[in-house]
């Protein structure tokens, strides 16, 4: 091997360390985004059981005028649910765009390599 077909292998060496260790980051990061996500939705379905359990143990303590009460409490929760599950859409929506973000930049590293790649290619040629 030539000192020049030498050097660029090294440089090709070089640019495969570079992108390797990133796009590892962008697939731990995503799989930390789904852990987040699955927590959530754990998180969401036991507060749901849980308000589903507190509503039965309610409805057999309650009476005459404790419905009412009960009733408004219902409502309060029922609200609070909505207002959660509203801010769970947003982050949702936050993180797909996020998610569509960080596609867009790998789609362009993935290009820049492709042109070094095709650049190194030529040299080698030449």
């Amino acid at each position: 091997m030539d000192p020049k077909e030498r050097w660029e292998q090294e440089q090709l060496n070089e640019l495969e360390g570079f992108f390797v260790p990133e796009q590892l980051t962008l697939i731990q990061d995503e799989l930390e985004q789904l852990e987040q996500i699955d927590w959530i939705q754990q998180l969401k379905e036991d507060e749901q059981i849980q308000l589903e359990q507190w509503i039965q143990e309610q409805s057999i303590e309650m009476k005459g005028v404790h419905i009412l009460e009960y009733i408004s409490q219902l409502e309060d929760d029922i609200e609070q649910l909505k207002q959660i599950d509203a801010v769970e859409e947003m982050r949702e929506e936050i993180e797909e765009e996020q998610q569509q973000e960080r596609n867009n930049e790998e789609l362009i590293q993935l290009e820049q390599w492709e042109h070094l790649a095709f650049l190194a290619q030529q040299l080698n040629q030449n």
